[in-house]
Formats: structure tokens, C-alpha cells, sequence
């Protein structure tokens, strides 16, 4: 089908370009290197700064974790930074994106540019959604596109969600939908969350810019399209023509 340009009011709270990567350069010149591309944005140590570097390079549940916050001056960009990681958010305000684009066109062009000899092991595109009851007319995860029957009966909310598909060779998609009585972080009330979070499988690298935006913008694409799904077709009516 043919996707919407954006919904009105959109729903997205927060859009993340997480890119993991392998260097054989010294962990802390590639941090400093990473941090200097963002000079005028505010910096913040995280609670994983704590951990002595050795420590965290060998386990792999610590690995891809970000030492560093960079926020800039409005709040509405954050960028993550690790030895081995880094993740640009859109928060506060969704620019659309041809705003967001260019950032992580500029997120990729970095890495590739400042990490000495990199590889980048792993791309993610994320998308997480807030669905409102009168601004989206969403008045529960019941109102989504979702059935879900146990033993032929309907499973009613509250609920949560979670499952996995391969879009293509090279994007795996996870989506989680779930009732906020599952979810953790959110201030402003909300009725249904919809996370969609695209990224690479084991195995495929990159080392070069142009395939990584090729590869941005098609999960882009996926995204949208798992997310619209999610909606009944006349939600997406009225929220159009609106």
C-alpha cells in the first residue's frame, strides 16, 4: 500500500541511529575523536563510565554501551558514545526526515571519518511511538490493527507485545507494542506505546558511507511500514485529513 508522508499529530517521541563499530586505535583517542564532532554540545560521564575499560571490552553485554551524553543546547539532539558504539536521538520534537537525515548522514560520515581503520559491525534505526487516545484516537492497544486469541479467545489489554520478522537479507525488524502498563520512561500520559527497531543481522560490515545511507534509508522505509500497519485504515484516514 501506499504509505502516509507523516501523521498529524505525529506520534514519535524518539528517533535513534545506533551504529556499532570495531577499531584496532587506542579506545580513548577514538572517544575523543568521536566527542570533538560535536564541540558545542554539553557532555555528561555515564554510569558505564564507572567501569574500568578492560572490563567492559570483554563482556559483550557491556561492549556497545555509551560512556558519554552529548546534548545540545535545546535538548532536541542527544548524541551516545562508546568505545565501541554511538547513537544519535532525535527527542522533543521530530523533525521530519529531511531534518533528520543529514544528522545521520553526519553520524555515519564521522565514524567512517575520525575511528581509525573502522568497521562497522552493526546499524539500527529505531522509531518509538506514543499513541494518544484523542490525539490519534487510539484509545488502547485494542484500537491497533493487532488480534491476538488464546484458545480462540481475544486477549484483551493490558498487554505487551513482542515480535520479530525479516524485512530483507540485511534488516531484521523487531516491534514491540504494548500497554503502558508495561513501560518504563514516559512522563506524558499515552495509551499505547509502538516501538519499531530495525538493524543489521550477524554477519554483513560496512565501510563505506554511502552504502550505510543506503542502508539508513531503506530501513527507514521498513519502519514506516511496520509502524503503519499497526494502524487501522481509518485511523490513518482521519489522522491525514486532518
Amino acid at each position: 500500500m501506499t504509505l502516509p508522508g507523516k501523521l498529524s499529530p505525529d506520534a514519535i517521541v524518539e528517533a535513534i541511529l545506533e551504529i556499532r563499530f570495531e577499531s584496532p586505535g587506542v579506545s580513548e583517542l577514538t572517544v575523543g575523536a568521536l566527542v570533538d564532532a560535536w564541540r558545542d554540545y554539553s557532555v555528561i560521564r555515564l554510569p558505564m563510565a564507572n567501569l574500568p575499560s578492560p572490563i567492559r571490552a570483554g563482556d559483550p553485554n557491556l561492549k556497545f554501551h555509551p560512556t558519554l551524553q552529548l546534548s545540545s543546547s535545546d535538548g532536541k539532539e542527544v548524541v551516545k558514545i562508546g568505545e565501541n558504539v554511538i547513537s544519535l536521538h532525535s527527542l522533543g520534537g521530530y523533525p521530519g526526515w529531511d531534518g533528520f537525515r543529514p544528522s545521520l548522514k553526519k553520524l555515519v560520515e564521522v565514524v567512517l571519518g575520525r575511528v581509525s581503520d573502522p568497521t562497522i559491525t552493526r546499524l539500527g534505526i529505531r522509531y518509538v511511538n506514543l499513541m494518544h487516545g484523542k490525539r490519534h484516537a487510539v484509545g488502547s492497544v485494542a484500537d491497533l490493527n493487532v488480534n491476538i486469541h488464546i484458545n480462540e479467545s481475544p486477549l484483551e489489554p493490558p498487554l505487551i507485545l513482542n515480535y520479530r520478522r525479516s524485512a530483507t537479507e540485511f534488516h531484521e525488524v523487531l516491534t514491540k507494542v504494548a500497554s503502558p502498563e508495561f513501560v518504563v520512561g514516559p512522563t506524558e500520559e499515552f495509551t499505547a506505546l509502538i516501538d519499531v527497531d530495525v538493524y543489521t543481522p550477524d554477519g554483513p560490515t560496512f565501510d563505506n558511507a554511502a552504502k550505510c545511507m543506503d542502508w539508513v534509508d531503506k530501513g527507514h522505509e521498513i519502519v514506516k511500514a511496520h509502524f503503519f500497519e499497526l494502524l487501522r485504515p481509518d485511523t490513518i484516514k482521519m489522522l491525514e485529513d486532518r
